[in-house]
């Protein structure tokens, strides 16, 4: 069964976040704060909406390691292809759970909000 984001709101967060061109790729490093969470219950991805009706790119972030002075918080990396402008992704948090079709209306998506993330530093 997945598990509800909405049900942690008060804690559950994303933390600071970085896109960064690299050649053909832009780097992605997203902070995510996963209050009472177990890391292996949720999949942090980089989502963007497949151009004309195509397939979305759903790339998933690696955990890399925790943030130091926060109980249950994680620094998640990713690459994605530099083929399409920054603006297109946005980091997400789902369900971890390898059968499911998560649809993008799903309550238990926690999006990052920020559009500021977005700008290459």
């Amino acid at each position: 069964m997945p598990i509800d984001p909405a049900q942690h709101q008060s804690t559950l967060r994303f933390g600071s976040a970085i896109l960064e061109q690299q050649g053909e790729q832009y780097f992605v490093q997203v902070q995510v704060y996963l209050d009472g969470l177990d890391p292996e219950a949720v999949k942090v991805e980089v989502y963007a909406e497949g151009p004309n009706g195509a397939t979305p790119i759903r790339q998933p972030l690696k955990r890399d390691k925790p943030l130091i002075g926060s109980e249950n918080g994680f620094l998640y990396s990713a690459q994605v292809p530099a083929t399409r402008p920054a603006a297109d992704y946005t980091p997400r948090l789902i369900s971890q759970h390898n059968d499911a079709s998560i649809p993008l209306e799903a309550a238990f998506i926690l999006w990052h909000d920020s559009p500021a993330w977005r700008r290459p530093i």
